[in-house]
């Protein structure tokens, strides 16, 4: 497999970066009172609660914000 970097530095913006993104916008965060997502325990979207998980790893403490 070949990575293509235009189609990586596409997704990195949209939905990968994220430890870049919680220092990028640490101020906007900290405004925050709480983030919420609602998904299926069962769907096929099954890299959304890994995410998640991920994203408030970042938020409290792998990038202090």
């Amino acid at each position: 497999m070949i990575r293509d970097d235009e189609v990586w530095k596409k997704w990195e913006s949209g939905f990968g970066g994220i430890a870049d993104e919680v220092i990028l916008y640490k101020d906007n965060l900290l405004k925050l009172k709480g983030i919420v997502v609602d998904y299926g325990e069962y769907d096929e979207y099954n890299w959304i609660p890994k995410g998640c998980i991920y994203f408030g790893e970042q938020h409290r403490g792998g990038h202090s914000c």
